[in-house]
């Protein structure tokens, strides 16, 4: 008696009952377990064209139970029967087992995706008959079509990795957006696919991987310069999952690629234009200072020498006073003058350098000074080599003098005469300028972390504002230079600022 595709010997013609018993149980077990399964069997007898199915199949096909199984009629529920007739015939002649997808229309007009296993029995070097499975996966096409799609719409290549032999594999996708052929890409190449990763995002990515190995994320993500097959480097977002694990090793990994460059450029000239605002913030700011501190310095210096011309008597006084408002007024056009060209650069995007002399723009800031300097009776000491000549911005220059040398008078020692001393020398091949004093001091190891900030203040004067040191600091960034301080307090402080 044959049944679902297997032989099995009555009792009327069986000399071994227990046999038949066994076989009995294995066809009662096949039974119950195949519906559960939903696993279609069937056989085709090749002399007799016979053809028997299980209950599933004839589910599946969605046919009647009096539906009577002819080959060529279950070949017509197939949407490609070449492909299949091809399949069915290699296994004859070869004697090997395959495996094909296909979609059917069944007898109600569905159309569904079925998986056939196909193998066949031969005897004495001929095929005596074919048999095998037959399973709906419709859910599982589908689900894997949808994948499909989604990555072929989200345009991302797709990639395996055998962690443990290195090994690695792509879609054409993944080959696509780096620029190399598919099958060249594939195996050896890919075994050190690491390679491809340009040598300073290496820490990055070695890193996320590493959190990922360690369980600490469940997912892998890094954005990574890789080499195109072109020679230039595309920014890639690279994401993945470890699918498999020994324990707590790491086994095998699934993932993608998604060419990002665009973004990464459009991030990177999106930041460059921020920076843009950002300096141009800083030189409005800047500016504004400059003219708050040092038309403050020409204005005031001017004011206090008209308010001593009232008072004066003496014509040969006057007529030195005079002299002092009308050198004040030039300095002060000069000042203007600078401040406007400052304004014209900036609007160019440059800085405005132009050569100045150090020791001539010392003393007039000292004159601009004067009646400050007199009043608080200080001494100043200048020593700059009247040759020397450099390259520098004439309004950030006389800004960092006017604020450096008006804080030395600000926070003097009153208990001892203020004394004042401005270098400015060769050093290598820059400039190093120097304002050095003997006044209160300022306590570094308590005060030096926001020695520079704005609005910071350190002796409690009611005319400090905390912008002076500040405005220098940005103004001596923003040529490139740099300032260093050494102050005790109590012994004074000087200021080292370095002119590239």
């Amino acid at each position: 008696m044959t049944l679902f595709g297997f032989n099995f010997l009555s009792s009327a013609n069986s000399t071994d009952l227990h046999l038949h018993q066994k076989m009995q149980t294995r066809l009662e077990l096949y039974q119950k377990v195949t519906p559960l399964a939903r696993l279609g069997i069937w056989e085709r007898k090749l002399q007799t064209g016979e053809v028997f199915w299980n209950e599933v199949i004839r589910d599946i096909y969605e046919v009647s139970e009096d539906f009577n199984p002819v080959y060529e009629i279950t070949l017509s529920f197939y949407q490609d029967q070449r492909q299949l007739t091809e399949m069915i015939d290699r296994v004859i002649r070869t004697a090997g087992p395959e495996t094909g997808n296909f979609l059917i229309r069944t007898a109600k007009g569905n159309y569904k995706w079925v998986k056939i296993r196909v193998n066949a029995c031969h005897d004495q070097g001929q095929c005596t008959s074919t048999f095998g499975t037959l399973e709906d996966v419709t859910d599982e096409v589908n689900t894997l079509r949808q994948l499909d799609n989604i990555i072929k719409s989200t345009r991302v290549g797709t990639w395996e990795w055998n962690i443990e032999t290195g090994f690695m594999t792509c879609n054409k996708r993944a080959a696509d957006i780096l620029g190399y052929d598919h099958e060249a890409i594939q195996g050896e190449m890919l075994q050190n696919w690491q390679r491809l990763l340009h040598p300073r995002d290496m820490d990055v990515f070695n890193a996320q991987l590493q959190i990922c190995f360690n369980r600490e994320k469940k997912y892998f993500a890094a954005e990574c310069r890789m080499r195109h097959d072109s020679g230039k480097w595309l920014w890639i977002e690279i994401r993945g999952k470890v699918v498999q694990w020994n324990g707590n090793t790491p086994v095998y990994m699934l993932g993608t690629f998604a060419n990002i460059h665009e973004r990464k450029i459009l991030e990177e000239e999106r930041e460059q234009t921020l920076g843009i605002i950002r300096e141009q913030n800083n030189r409005l700011m800047n500016f504004a200072h400059i003219v708050s501190h040092n038309l403050r310095s020409h204005t005031g210096n001017i004011q206090m020498l008209l308010e001593v011309l009232d008072f004066e008597k003496d014509e040969a006084e006057k007529e030195k006073l005079l002299g002092m408002l009308h050198t004040n007024a030039t300095n002060l056009q000069e000042t203007l003058s600078h401040l406007n060209d400052t304004i014209k650069i900036s609007d160019t995007g440059a800085r405005y350098v132009k050569i100045i002399n150090p020791h001539s723009e010392i003393r007039k800031v000292t004159t601009v000074l004067s009646q400050s300097i007199h009043s608080s009776g200080a001494e100043i000491n200048i020593d700059a080599d009247p040759e020397l000549n450099i390259n520098y911005d004439p309004a950030y220059f006389e800004s960092i003098l006017l604020n450096l040398i008006s804080n030395a008078i600000k926070y003097r020692d009153r208990s001892r005469q203020l004394r004042i001393r401005i270098r400015c020398r060769a050093s290598g091949g820059s400039y190093l300028l120097e304002v050095e004093d003997n006044g209160l001091g300022i306590d570094l190891e308590k005060n030096g972390h926001k020695l520079f900030g704005m609005y910071k203040t350190f002796h409690g004067n009611e005319d400090a504002r905390g912008i002076g040191l500040f405005l220098v600091k940005n103004q001596i960034d923003a040529m490139g230079g740099s300032i260093h301080i050494d102050s005790t307090p109590g012994q004074g402080t000087r200021f080292k600022i370095h002119i590239i």
